[in-house]
């Protein structure tokens, strides 16, 4: 199921009046509530202090679920999902990745963004200025490669501000439901299902076999995105910036100090694989595009391999 995260950029923009401020946060409530009959979870992932934070000047959530002029059904409903864990704050994978590096919108880190990035989940905003009137937002991830060179990754977050905006997202919404898996065997056996374009090295199974449950999410999405590229892959060589997420080619250091614990046995041959997505520290796919075009070669899942920084 298809989490979602509360942008909390969108509340730098305070209501200019009290009519404005309940007017937005009806809105709000009205796009969480158009997400029930698009198998979300009944649950929106925000900061501990988002019950306090403020719509208008001198006027916060707090006092928007609490306030007799508004709708009491829909109070209730915003008090139900934003006032009980899980909080943001406890969110595993997007805590590991912030570590890591930072995702900026405009310029400026965006950390409900990024968690809704790292977790194939559904950012939610207020519509408080023009920029959160889209179904997709884009994004820049900033990280440091081992060479402490900084990297700059365009990303898009499914997004919604207004109940129309869940439309879009249907596909994506039932593709997720549809890969859901509840284990690393489940997700091996399914594999031919899922992943049609791509050819498993053969340790593959074992280190799916060992995968916390709790990041085969992040894994699917990796995948899936190699996936998607290969099945619009029909003609010309590999290009890693069109590969929709967060991937790199291995540096120099890696290549030629840790080679052998990038080399792997994939349909009779011995390959060294350069290429990487990257899932959130610790965990990372190492795949080779040489199939191509069309399909690639998946040579390692699980936790980030040796480099330089390790030494």
């Amino acid at each position: 199921m298809i989490d979602m995260v509360f942008n909390e950029r969108s509340l730098e923009c305070l209501a200019p009046s009290l009519e404005e401020a309940r007017a937005r946060g009806t809105d709000f409530v009205d796009t969480l509530a158009a997400t029930r009959k698009h198998r979300v979870n009944r649950q929106l992932r925000t900061q501990k202090a988002f019950i306090e934070s403020l719509l208008a000047k001198k006027y916060s959530w707090r006092d928007w679920i609490n306030d007799p002029v508004v709708n009491r059904e829909k109070r209730l409903y915003l008090k139900s999902l934003a006032t009980r864990a899980p909080f943001l704050d406890g969110l595993h994978d997007a805590q590991d990745q912030s570590m890591a590096c930072d995702v900026l919108f405009k310029g400026s880190k965006a950390e409900g963004l990024g968690a809704a990035y790292f977790i194939n989940g559904l950012s939610v905003s207020l519509m408080s200025e023009p920029c959160w009137n889209a179904d997709s937002l884009s994004a820049t991830v900033c990280e440091l490669d081992e060479d402490g060179e900084l990297i700059q990754s365009e990303i898009k977050i499914h997004h919604a501000s207004h109940s129309s905006h869940m439309e879009t997202h249907v596909g994506w919404i039932q593709e997720t439901f549809e890969k859901s898996v509840s284990s690393g065997s489940d997700l091996w056996e399914r594999r031919e299902q899922f992943f049609p374009s791509l050819d498993f090295c053969e340790k593959i199974q074992e280190q799916m076999l060992n995968l916390p449950k709790d990041v085969l999410s992040s894994f699917i999405r990796g995948l899936s995105c190699l996936e998607k590229y290969c099945q619009g892959w029909v003609s010309g060589g590999f290009n890693l910036f069109a590969l929709g997420c967060q991937a790199s080619s291995e540096g120099e250091v890696a290549k030629k100090q840790f080679k052998a614990e990038r080399t792997f046995s994939c349909q009779g041959q011995t390959i060294s694989f350069a290429y990487h997505v990257k899932l959130g520290d610790p965990w990372t796919i190492y795949f080779d595009p040489a199939p191509g075009p069309g399909g690639m070669y998946v040579g390692y899942v699980g936790r980030h391999l040796r480099n330089k920084r390790d030494r």
